[in-house]
């Protein structure tokens, strides 16, 4: 999403309706006078919109790693990228809108414990090249920092990171196992969410859905984890907090159900953001990892 348009959590469910922000109330005027009007190029503008991303806001609960990145070419252009420690090689990546500073409590626990943690900005976001950030490309971002910095030993992913993380996985990116913190299931949900948010109607909700196709290169009915998880070989274990406004639990529930022999740990009052600073799932996290040299 761009500039004009909310973080999808940045809407909260309360029993007031919230009031919207000017811009967000002009920005639905002049898409509903363009659904009537133009709907073809409205439907382009609501798909361009919903993959890119705005600026993406460093974690309050972040540590700043002291060194500068070093820079891998990523599809869009250069992937900023940090490394701490000495060990196996694991992949800490951040979820839509965010920044390598999210994954620091997770990845400065796994370098104390004597692993290599390799955080990145993913395309369009952060320090890294980049305009629109497609699942598919933020995927082969993935896979470009994994062949760069391996062999990987796994990754742990949060949020829509996770699943950019399945669809590398899917197209032939081998890890052993995979974290997946707050991880949706499917695309289309924060799509549609998106929709809602800019108000559009019903038509032109499906008219953004089709015109997202020619721009990602495949439906985005495709991108759904838990069709890819019943061919995955790696652990997975999901890591979910019951309240989570932006990705329901059902979500974790039905990707751990899809993928064989995963785990599923359930948490509270974390929501979608909090979860990634919390000892107790930073620790379920390093648990699931074999210790260094095992």
């Amino acid at each position: 999403m761009n500039a004009m348009t909310p973080r999808v959590d940045s809407i909260k469910s309360t029993n007031v309706r919230p009031k919207l922000p000017m811009a967000l109330r002009a920005v639905r005027g002049t898409l509903r006078l363009a659904g009537y009007l133009a709907p073809a190029a409205a439907d382009g503008w609501a798909a361009r919109a919903f993959i890119t991303p705005r600026q993406a806001r460093r974690s309050t609960g972040g540590r700043a790693l002291a060194r500068p990145p070093h820079f891998i070419e990523g599809p869009a252009g250069p992937l900023a990228v940090w490394s701490e420690g000495e060990g196996p090689t694991v992949l800490f990546v951040h979820g839509w809108e965010r920044d390598h500073h999210d994954m620091a409590g997770l990845a400065g626990a796994f370098a104390a414990a004597g692993y290599r943690a390799v955080s990145f900005d993913l395309t369009a976001h952060g320090r890294s090249a980049g305009k629109r950030a497609p699942l598919p490309v933020l995927a082969k971002g993935i896979a470009a920092v994994a062949s760069a910095e391996g062999p990987v030993a796994g990754i742990v992913a949060h949020s829509i990171g996770g699943a950019a993380s399945a669809i590398a996985m899917s197209e032939g990116l081998e890890v052993p196992r995979i974290v997946l913190v707050g991880g949706p299931n499917s695309a289309e949900h924060f799509a549609r969410g998106a929709a809602a948010l800019l108000g559009l109607r019903p038509a032109r909700t499906e008219g953004m859905l089709r015109a997202l196709t020619p721009i990602v290169g495949q439906p985005i009915e495709r991108f759904k984890v838990d069709s890819d998880a019943a061919h995955m070989r790696a652990a997975a274990l999901f890591l979910h907090s019951a309240d989570d406004r932006v990705v329901p639990l059902a979500h974790a529930q039905k990707n751990a159900a899809a993928w064989p022999g995963s785990e599923i740990r359930v948490f509270d009052g974390l929501g979608h953001n909090r979860i990634l600073q919390d000892p107790a799932v930073i620790a379920a996290a390093l648990d699931f990892f074999p210790a260094p040299g095992e």
